[in-house]
């Protein structure tokens, strides 16, 4: 029947209606101080509409400013839009520069992305790098975005402003830039910070750095259940408890426990075993290896303290799972190897890529099924854009540190020609010839871009493999491509989050449509590392076959090669084993 509202609209206008009646009524006649902003949603023009039944003389001194993008998501009105909707009611027009202060925000239900990142905790937050925590936001609202700021407790925040022209500095994105500056008691609580800051309107994205330990045990406390999969739930089920964390500042640690762990991991808060619920924390790491009730101990560690960290834990007797990269370099890592099979222990490698269950996808539709036929070429790129944002002293920038691209960013473009060249059955296993290598240095002495090649001559396949600091991901970073077609991996090295398979057919100029195979990420994704690891435990291993040792000595190998062709060498006495 015509004039009648479909159910879901007549939901968004009820709704509309009975949010302007309750925080925009007639009795508040806009003085000025008063301003109105508007999203570019469907909800709006029911806003609108109801703000218009209260009359004009209501609305005479109301300012309305419509805010987004030119791009808006499906179904929304575009910028262009949203502003004819305001002129065409007869309504007064603003914009956020001249009113920076807003009385009401009118949105419908939203989802706000921010993106970022995850990198290792600094030391201590805000020493070093002065300028302030990079701030992105867009352009029209950068001017009440510094007075949020300012309240939040940065009264210094201002925006970046170029050095060779004039004008603010503009992102890859078109944004714009705010430094912020915060006290140290701010900062000492940077996830609260940060959440604070994300859900300002207009910000786009929040330089915050925030740690690999933090998003390891964030995974340790959520159900096992909700990222289970056929080959995860085989067996007897596999829970988490964390039984200690330390660290070299025992208050750090207590803090630690306090704002991620409090009630321990799943296991504990579900009363699945019988250890205490807080785990314990401790002012050293030897305390942690020598605790009575450790199974494994996890290393999160900067790089540099990757070996002697795992070490003693394995020389104390217990499993060890390190971050990524294992050590510093091949003999290191032969060294960790070597003790963990004497011993007896389990000893992995953190490349937590490697436990999605895209990967077991991968592997049938590469290998099993062979989609696109054999696979000739990997292409895969990881860059992260945050050079700009970093101090000199930073982990990521610090020689003394091993700081660079490779170590950070360099095992995940070489993961994917590990899985698609290395690992492919046709290959037996047989290790790749590093073709060349070449690196750019930043003015600290580290890798800033670090490209290399790979041949696999038993393939006849060839693995193009690039990471840096610089600038931002390409929008398709890791293609494996074989003479059937090419299955894209979308979403960063790191973290993917769906299959792309774009086939045709011998001689064909067109694709076939693509198909897409979707994996949605629980928590952060690391408890497929973490239940992996646990199977692996569970069943008596002292090596996990998902991420075998030859793989981890094969990367370092790898790498030392390419460091020996730029020209990257350690300062003196960081390698604890050398040739």
């Amino acid at each position: 029947m015509s004039g009648v509202i479909p159910s879901v609209e007549s939901a968004k206008r009820l709704a509309a209606f009975a949010a302007v009646d309750r925080h925009i009524r007639p009795e508040d006649k806009a003085d000025n101080r008063n301003w109105f902003r508007h999203s570019l949603g469907s909800t709006v023009p029911y806003v609108v509409e109801r703000i218009l039944e209260q009359g004009p003389e209501v609305n005479t001194a109301r300012v309305f400013i419509p805010t987004g993008t030119h791009a808006p998501p499906q179904g929304s009105m575009t910028c262009f839009q949203s502003k004819e909707l305001v002129v065409t009611a007869g309504l007064k027009l603003g914009d956020v520069d001249q009113y920076p202060l807003i009385d009401v925000t009118i949105d419908g239900a939203d989802e706000f992305i921010v993106v970022a990142d995850y990198r290792k905790n600094s030391v201590v937050l805000g020493t070093s790098y002065k300028q302030g925590v990079p701030v992105e936001v867009a352009p029209f609202a950068y001017a009440k975005v510094l007075r949020n700021l300012q309240h939040l407790g940065s009264p210094t925040a201002n925006l970046r402003m170029a050095i060779k022209k004039a004008g603010p500095v503009v992102s890859d994105n078109g944004n714009f830039v705010i430094d912020a500056p915060f006290p140290s008691d701010l900062l000492e609580n940077p996830y609260q910070l940060f959440q604070q800051i994300k859900m300002l309107t207009g910000v786009v994205e929040v330089g915050l750095f925030c740690g690999i330990s933090r998003e390891f045990v964030q995974d340790l406390t959520l159900d096992p259940a909700t990222r289970a999969t056929p080959e995860s739930t085989k067996g007897i089920p596999v829970f988490h408890a964390i039984t200690v964390v330390g660290s070299r500042n025992k208050e750090k640690a207590i803090e630690f426990v306090t704002q991620h762990a409090p009630d321990g991991g799943w296991a504990q808060k579900n009363d699945f075993t019988s250890m205490k619920r807080t785990p314990d924390a401790v002012g050293s790491y030897k305390e942690v290896w020598e605790h009575p009730d450790v199974d494994i101990v996890y290393v999160g560690t900067v790089h540099t303290s990757h070996f002697e960290d795992a070490l003693g834990a394995l020389n104390a007797g217990k499993h060890v799972l390190c971050e990524k990269p294992l050590t510093l370099n091949a003999e290191e890592a032969k060294v960790l190897v070597g003790l963990a099979k004497e011993k007896n222990l389990l000893l992995v490698e953190g490349v937590w890529t490697r436990f999605f269950p895209l990967v077991q996808t991968f592997r049938k539709l590469a290998f099993e099924e062979k989609v696109i036929g054999d696979i000739k070429h990997v292409v895969s790129d990881f860059a992260i854009g945050r050079l700009d944002f970093i101090s000199n002293e930073s982990r990521l920038l610090s020689r003394n540190l091993a700081g660079g691209s490779l170590l950070d960013l360099g095992p995940y473009p070489l993961l994917w020609a590990f899985l698609a060249l290395y690992e492919n059955p046709t290959n037996e296993k047989t290790e790749p010839v590093l073709v060349s290598a070449s690196m750019l240095k930043t003015k600290t002495g580290v890798d800033d871009f670090t490209s290399w090649t790979l041949d696999f001559p038993k393939l006849g396949a060839r693995a193009d493999l690039m990471c840096n600091l610089s600038v931002i991901n390409p929008n398709e970073p890791t293609k494996i491509q074989g003479t059937k077609g090419e299955i894209i991996v979308a979403g960063p090295p790191s973290r993917p989050t769906a299959l792309v398979v774009r086939t045709r057919d011998p001689g064909a100029r067109e694709f076939e449509p693509d198909v897409v195979y979707d994996f949605p990420i629980y928590g952060v994704g690391l408890g497929w590392e973490a239940d992996g690891v646990g199977r692996s435990l569970r069943d008596g291993d002292i090596e996990c076959a998902i991420v075998p040792h030859e793989t981890s000595i094969l990367q370092m190998t790898i790498f030392d090669g390419i460091r020996q062709l730029g020209g990257y060498d350690y300062p003196e006495g960081l390698e604890k084993v050398k040739k």
